[in-house]
C-alpha cells in the first residue's frame, strides 16, 4: 500500500511541477522557482521510495538514498523565498523591502546549513523494508527536522502578514496545517509526504491567486465608511441611486 502511494504521490507532483512551470513561464518570479526546485526534491524522494522494490537493496539505492536525504534537507528552507515573494507580489509592504529580501536568502542558507548539519552530515543509513517499501534510513534515530520546523513558522509569520494584508489565508491556513500535520505523522512517513505534497498544491493555489487576487470583501464597506456616508450610495461605475431615508417616505395617519 504505501508503494502505491508513494507512486501516486510522484504522479500528482510532477503534475504540480508543470503547472508551477506554466506560471513561472508566465511571471518569471524567483519566487516560483524556488517552488519549482522543492517539487523536484520531492519528485526525486517519493520516485526513489516507489522504485526501492524493482531496484533493490545495494550500492545504488543507498547512493539515491543518500541524495534523497541531502535534497530534503537542501530545498524546502527555499520556500522561505517562495512566502517572501508571494507577500511582496500580493502588496505587503515590508516584504518589498531590499533589506527583507536580502535577509530571506541568508535565512534560508543559514536553515539549509542547518539542515545538512543536523540531519545528514556524521549519520550512516541501513537497509530496511518498512510496509513493503525496500529503502535505506538512518541508523540512529536523529532529532526532528529543524531547518523545516523553522522554515513552516517562518511561512505561518508571512502568511498572518499576507491574510491582514488582503484577507487571503490560504498561506496561513496551508503552513499552519503542514506544522500540525507533520507533528501528527512522525514517525509515519508515506503520510508524511502526502502532507508535504498537499501543501505543495496549497502553495501553487496561493500562486494562483497572487495572479488573480479577489477583491477585498470588507474594502467597499470601509472606504465608504470612511467618508462618513453608508455603502449604499457608493457609485459603482454607473451614478448609483441615493438610499431612501425615512423621510421619504409619507408619515402614517390615523
Amino acid at each position: 500500500m504505501d508503494q502505491f502511494l508513494y507512486s501516486a504521490y510522484t504522479v500528482i507532483l510532477i503534475v504540480l511541477t508543470a503547472l508551477t512551470a506554466r506560471i513561472w513561464l508566465r511571471t518569471r518570479s524567483v519566487g516560483t522557482l524556488m517552488m519549482l526546485l522543492v517539487n523536484a526534491a520531492l519528485i526525486y524522494e517519493n520516485g526513489v521510495l516507489a522504485l526501492g522494490v524493482v531496484i533493490g537493496h545495494g550500492p545504488l539505492l543507498e547512493s539515491l538514498s543518500w541524495l534523497r536525504f541531502i535534497g530534503y534537507a537542501a530545498f524546502p528552507p527555499l520556500l522561505v523565498i517562495s512566502g517572501l515573494d508571494m507577500a511582496r507580489r500580493s502588496g505587503v509592504t515590508w516584504a518589498g523591502d531590499r533589506r527583507v529580501r536580502i535577509g530571506g536568502w541568508v535565512v534560508a542558507a543559514a536553515l539549509i546549513v542547518l539542515g545538512l548539519a543536523v540531519e545528514v552530515f556524521g549519520r550512516a543509513l541501513e537497509p530496511r523494508v518498512m510496509n513493503g517499501v525496500v529503502r535505506y534510513m538512518w541508523m540512529t534515530k536523529g532529532i526532528p527536522p529543524m531547518a523545516v520546523i523553522l522554515m513552516t513558522l517562518m511561512l505561518i509569520g508571512i502568511g498572518l502578514a499576507l491574510w491582514r494584508q488582503t484577507r487571503f489565508a490560504g498561506l496561513f491556513v496551508g503552513s499552519l496545517l503542514l506544522l500540525v500535520g507533520n507533528g501528527l505523522a512522525a514517525g509515519k512517513y508515506v503520510l508524511g509526504s502526502g502532507i508535504e505534497m498537499a501543501f505543495m498544491t496549497v502553495l501553487l493555489y496561493c500562486e494562483v491567486w497572487v495572479l488573480h487576487p479577489q477583491p477585498r470583501s470588507r474594502s467597499r464597506w470601509n472606504s465608504a465608511s470612511r467618508r462618513g456616508r453608508p455603502p449604499a450610495i457608493e457609485a459603482t461605475g454607473a451614478e448609483a441611486t441615493p438610499a431612501r431615508l425615512d423621510s421619504d417616505f409619507p408619515r402614517a395617519t390615523r
